[in-house]
């Protein structure tokens, strides 16, 4: 089975924060790997989230890694946050919920 994984921004910057590159190799090389093999992705709005440099020069030349929501996603996107308001940070810019999850 193959597996796409679906990272949002808080879990690169854990990931930076905890497991930082110098000290666990493996674990960035193991994203290169799934990002090269198109299993690794995420939101559009990460992209313009990340504002930690070593996060921003890591996605520099991974544009393909984000995509953006389609019109059913947007929707349940919308009724989440009606139904879970707290889940929307006030003062964001978008409507968008922050999720990291594994998909088949």
């Amino acid at each position: 089975m193959k597996y796409i994984y679906i990272i949002d921004t808080s879990s690169l910057i854990e990931m930076k924060d905890k497991y930082p590159e110098i000290i666990f190799p493996s674990i960035w090389k193991k994203m290169e790997e799934l990002f090269e093999q198109e299993r690794l992705i995420a939101p559009e709005e990460v992209k313009y989230e990340l504002m930690d440099k070593e996060l921003k020069k890591w996605i520099e030349n991974k544009k393909e890694m984000f995509i953006k929501a389609d019109k059913d996603q947007t929707e349940k996107q919308k009724e989440i946050i009606e139904k879970f308001p707290f889940l929307a940070k006030e003062g964001k810019t978008s409507n968008k919920l922050d999720y990291s999850t594994c998909i088949n």
